[in-house]
């Protein structure tokens, strides 16, 4: 972490501000090893560069792997603008209102979304994951003072109240036990004036997804060596479902979300991210408006399939 980042943490269990112990730093001067305490006690220690507000990575171990496989996928630049055209349409956030702006990345992944947003010129921000992919996206950043990136529980973010000019949450929460508790976490850390924009899985109820939700019992138990090459089937399957009519049959009864996808790595990436997690729900539009409702949001905006963006 960088110590100039040290005021927009807290202390996830009292909401208290930390103090910084600093054990080692690394030739480019982030904080390497060390520890951040809280007045009543609470430590947390600061390894390989990243505070670890969570003591592991609970129910996210298969992104854990996954990021660490895939830690270079989408990053390339024609990636990265694929992935902007996406953010616009999905999330009502075009390349300039990243500029200047203050931003916190729930589920930064390998920090593709990240990688974008500091290309359009954001000022600072904090990327939180609770697997250890915050490990794989760190080599990504790790001369960049603009970013620090931690190991924390969504359900417990340590983080500033108020604080965020931008906070997004681009397909994470609807893979933990509660998304729309996952999101009623969000707009607290905003400050007035400041959005909420979150991604998450459409398509509630369709055939496909209670197909895709079968297979995931048995492929969620699989080691994960052996899902990386099962994964490899997707491009296959990419081509399967774009065939003219047969194709709506492999869509339905071999599910993969292949169709937005670029390269075949991209492909075996997301087949095996759809597969591997231990939660995974789908929502309507209606539903997830009511929770940017119910946090007192303003100007909602309603997107894509099932993408929101509101303001404090």
């Amino acid at each position: 972490m960088w110590p100039h980042h040290l005021q927009l943490l807290r202390d996830p269990r009292t909401g208290e501000a930390l103090s910084l112990q600093i054990a080692k730093t690394h030739p480019s001067g982030r904080v390497w090893e060390g520890a951040l305490t809280s007045p009543t006690g609470n430590t947390y220690r600061i390894e390989n560069g990243v505070p670890r507000f969570a003591p592991n990575d609970k129910y996210t171990q298969s992104f854990s792997e996954q990021w660490h496989h895939f830690k270079d996928t989408m990053l390339e630049p024609e990636q990265l603008k694929a992935l902007s055209e996406f953010i616009e349409t999905r999330l009502s956030i075009s390349p300039s209102d990243w500029k200047d702006q203050l931003f916190l990345d729930v589920g930064v992944g390998a920090g593709k979304l990240m990688r974008l947003a500091l290309d359009n010129g954001l000022k600072d921000a904090i990327g939180i994951d609770l697997s250890y992919a915050v490990d794989a996206a760190l080599q990504h950043f790790i001369n960049d003072k603009r970013v620090t990136l931690v190991q924390a529980d969504v359900f417990h973010l340590p983080c500033a109240p108020g604080t965020f000019d931008l906070i997004v949450s681009l397909g994470v929460l609807h893979h933990t036990p509660d998304c729309h508790q996952a999101f009623l976490r969000l707009p607290p850390l905003v400050k007035t004036g400041g959005s909420v924009a979150i991604g998450v899985y459409g398509g509630k109820g369709q055939l496909k997804h209670r197909v895709a939700a079968f297979y995931r019992i048995f492929f969620s138990r699989l080691p994960r060596s052996v899902m990386f090459q099962i994964s490899k089937i997707a491009p296959l399957l990419y081509r399967l479902h774009r065939i003219p009519v047969v194709g709506t049959v492999f869509r339905n009864w071999l599910p993969a979300p292949v169709q937005s996808t670029i390269t075949d790595e991209e492909r075996e990436l997301a087949f095996f991210d759809w597969y591997t997690p231990s939660y995974q729900s789908h929502h309507t539009k209606p539903e997830v408006k009511e929770w940017f409702e119910e946090a007192r949001l303003k100007n909602i905006r309603v997107l894509g399939d099932v993408g929101v963006r509101g303001w404090k």
